[in-house]
């Protein structure tokens, strides 16, 4: 009689042990499924910023000449993983985020319809960043700009 308890007992056990395991696992795979979902959803409710501040917190850094630069004619300039659109306007230097403001992608300048557009998502800029249409929420982000002698130096937002 003893040996058919143990039995029982034994089974009872491997019983709860699986029914546990299988408990610990389904919720691991539930808390990995929704933690994904809001990380998803936290990007599309509050778009990620990206700046070059965190490569310039001390001062200001050089990103290019102004012999580079034509009237109106964006140039990209990249150092890193950061990417920098300088612009050139009645004298003016402008230095936009070539990051789309809306997700992050990677903005692409279209000399055929003098615009800034994210190939991504169908955002459309103007020259001077203001947003002309699609998801974006705001206008490109800009950075300070100062020129010494012929060097353009920009400063984070």
């Amino acid at each position: 009689m003893e040996e058919n308890e143990n039995i029982i007992e034994t089974k009872h056990d491997r019983r709860t042990f699986i029914e546990r395991s299988l408990g610990w696992i389904t919720g691991l795979v539930a808390f990995m499924t929704l933690s994904g979902v809001v990380s998803v959803f936290g990007r599309v409710v509050y778009p990620p910023t990206r700046n070059v501040e965190g490569k310039i917190k001390l001062g200001w850094l050089t990103v290019g000449s102004l012999s580079e630069l034509k009237e109106r004619k964006p140039i990209l300039i990249e150092y890193g993983e950061d990417r920098v659109f300088l612009v050139k306007i009645n004298e003016n230097v402008l230095a936009l985020n070539a990051s789309c403001p809306h997700l992050g992608c990677l903005l692409v300048w279209s000399n055929d319809e003098n615009r800034f557009k994210c190939p991504c998502h169908a955002g459309f800029f103007e020259i001077d960043g203001k947003l002309i249409g699609g998801p974006p929420p705001r206008d490109m982000d800009r950075f300070e700009v100062k020129i010494e002698k012929t060097e353009i130096m920009v400063k984070g937002s």
